[in-house]
């Protein structure tokens, strides 16, 4: 993502213009895909995401910064990868939250951390064992909620 951040549309050359509309907040929901094969090194996925995360920062100072651990990590599922079986889950929250204390070592503030309620074996799954539409319905009421409480809307 960091490659991709500062342009207008993936694979554009047509940089944006952040001067042009502040957010009142940003959301980053990343990680997913990182997982696909087995948990990456720790260090590596924690020193990109600080990087973009410093990215948003220089371009949005005063933006609070929500962090995302999608539905699709389940920490009670089980999954196999080359090295060994793993849980996705529970090891994408001791990343993130390794990533939420190295920020704050940094200075880096306003950042918050959000998982979204798995709920896909009750709601249903869509392609690929990836969230159906009620699971995105459920995760956007959650984070409207959460966005509502951290902001005073």
């Amino acid at each position: 993502m960091n490659h991709f951040y500062p342009y207008s549309l993936p694979y554009d050359e047509v940089l944006w213009d952040f001067s042009r509309w502040i957010p009142d907040l940003v959301v980053i929901n990343l990680g997913t895909n990182d997982f696909h094969l087995g948990p990456p090194p720790e260090e590596e996925f924690i020193r990109a995401y600080l990087e973009l995360i410093g990215t948003v920062r220089d371009n949005y100072p005063d933006v609070p910064i929500i962090c995302m651990i999608s539905a699709m990590f389940d920490p009670s599922e089980e999954k196999t990868a080359p090295s060994g079986p793993y849980r996705s889950g529970v090891i994408m929250e001791q990343y993130m939250n390794d990533l939420l204390s190295e920020a704050e070592k940094m200075g880096i503030t306003s950042l918050y951390l959000f998982r979204t309620p798995n709920r896909m074996r009750e709601l249903g799954y869509g392609a690929n064992y990836h969230p159906g539409k009620a699971q995105h319905q459920a995760d956007g009421e959650a984070l409207a909620d959460f966005i509502r409480t951290l902001m005073g809307w």
